[in-house]
């Protein structure tokens, strides 16, 4: 005879552990394991009757999925199973709790700050693996590796020489979780699950989006057994009673724009926040000024951007400027490969910065003089009258997959003719796809005009998004054509309403 333990009242899903026997009553439709928790299921149940069921999937904060077992059993209260909790739910607990200043749309965050440390501490004590997927870009870099910087000791005293069986960090080539990664991901843990007898992962996404070009992917993710932490700063789209698509499917989910905010706090500055809850660790980093510098947060709000600024000391804003140009080189030359050590050393030593910057900086300000040239001299220029509009054809004026990239081509398009006069919009060209650019012209957002192209054009399939000011936009390129000559009658629109 099996034993099942009975849940006290009062008690929620964050009380429960997977794999474990709780006896629960069948009524009108669902299995109660008491007042609060209960679970859905189709098995033909008779009504009012008690059955012993087995605890398959616990997904936060109150779903849960659970196996009928037929066989006879006995309930128990189990004492120890709350003193468990009880201990777990302690030590789990964000071990600081102050962000490193106050400011009102961060102060805004902090119970969400609290879960997601929670989330994280949890994962670590239960020996859940842990799969940290972030850009490979100065943000997503500064993001995850202040985040692994805080996993890692705790890690190890979980589980000592093992922890690299319970950790892994993919960097994402993409700035949205591609299919291909998830699928990757969910074969490793699943592999690992068979292997070595693990848990389902915690995935946590950094820096790779909130939209909905993330949702088949997380859903995927998701019916697989895999839990989701998203941390982000780029629009997640429409909310609907202050949640997104995704917050839907994903386990818990911190943004700023979930909570009236914007892009002001880049995701290495809020990683690195987040990492203090998490270890307790006060030290101040280059990190979160280097994600700033990298996604001009100067633009969003001088107060946040000179903050973190000063917790590089010894470093002068110049010096701060070119390493951040220099992560930026590193991670768009090396393709597809991994140099997360290197990239880690640039974070980190002193030595390997300023050795980059002597050797490696001449040769990025040369090329950024050689490419402005054949932006001056390939670039249209528009001139409207409360801002001006440059079109600069990225992919012609690039070399496939060397630096700099057509982002980087249409950035360096936009620095070049953007004045404190005027207003500018940049848009740089690939087959299939735009890069838009923007300072100062009001009403501009990257989102609502891809929202407006797909609505009007939609044999399009336009999409995409980011930020408001920044973002880019794919669509099949036959329809090309119709696109830009709906965008241009979306900015022209702009210039009618100043």
């Amino acid at each position: 005879m099996i034993t099942a333990k009975r849940l006290k009242e009062g008690k929620t899903v964050q009380h429960l552990r997977a794999s474990d026997i709780y006896v629960a009553v069948y009524k009108e439709g669902s299995l109660h394991l008491n007042g609060i928790v209960r679970a859905t299921t189709r098995e033909p149940l008779r009504e009012g009757k008690s059955y012993a069921v087995r605890i398959s999937k616990i997904t936060l904060p109150s779903t849960i999925a659970v196996d009928v077992i037929q066989d006879a059993f006995r309930i128990t209260d189990d004492e120890a199973h709350d003193d468990y909790v009880a201990v777990l739910q302690k030590n789990a607990q964000p071990s600081l709790t102050k962000f490193t200043f106050s400011h009102p749309q961060l102060d805004l965050m902090h119970n969400a700050f609290i879960t997601a440390a929670t989330l994280i501490k949890s994962a670590v004590l239960t020996k859940t693996p842990i799969i940290l997927r972030h850009h490979a870009d100065c943000d997503g870099y500064a993001a995850a590796l202040s985040l692994e910087n805080a996993l890692l000791p705790l890690l190890a005293k979980e589980h000592g020489d093992y922890a690299y069986r319970h950790y892994s960090r993919n960097p994402s080539r993409t700035p949205y979780y591609d299919y291909a990664d998830a699928t990757r991901d969910m074969e490793m843990a699943l592999t690992n699950k068979d292997r070595y007898k693990h848990k389902d992962p915690l995935i946590i996404l950094a820096d790779i989006g909130s939209g909905e070009e993330n949702l088949l992917s997380v859903s995927m993710a998701t019916k697989l057994g895999a839990h989701i932490l998203i941390i982000d700063h780029h629009d997640p789209g429409p909310l609907i009673d202050g949640k997104s698509a995704l917050c839907k499917i994903a386990t818990f989910h911190l943004n700023p724009f979930l909570h009236g905010s914007d892009s002001r706090f880049c995701t290495g500055i809020l990683l690195y926040e987040l990492s203090r809850f998490i270890s307790g660790d006060d030290r101040k980093s280059i990190a979160p000024i280097i994600a700033a510098i990298a996604d001009k947060v100067d633009k969003y709000d001088m107060d946040v951007f000179n903050h973190y600024q000063s917790f590089a000391e010894g470093y002068s804003l110049e010096f701060l400027q070119k390493l951040t140009r220099i992560i930026d080189y590193e991670t768009q030359a090396i393709k597809f490969f991994d140099i997360s050590t290197i990239i880690e050393g640039l974070f980190m030593r002193r030595d390997l910065q300023e050795g980059f910057i002597n050797i490696i900086s001449p040769e990025i300000e040369k090329k950024i003089q050689e490419f402005t040239r054949v932006i001056r001299k390939y670039a249209e220029r528009h001139a409207y009258k409360n801002f001006d509009l440059t079109i600069i054809d990225a992919d012609k004026c690039s070399f496939r997959g060397e630096y700099p990239s057509p982002g980087k081509i249409t950035a360096i398009a936009h620095d070049e003719f953007l004045t404190k006069e005027k207003g500018l919009v940049t848009l740089g060209m690939l087959p299939g796809m735009i890069i838009f650019r923007c300072d100062n012209v009001p009403g501009f957002d990257v989102n609502n005009i891809i929202s407006k192209v797909a609505h009007s054009i939609p044999f399009s399939l336009a999409e995409g998004g980011g930020h408001a000011a920044a973002g880019s936009m794919t669509f099949i390129a036959a329809a090309s054509e119709e696109v830009i000559r709906k965008v241009r009658s979306i900015i022209t629109s702009l210039d009618e309403q100043g």
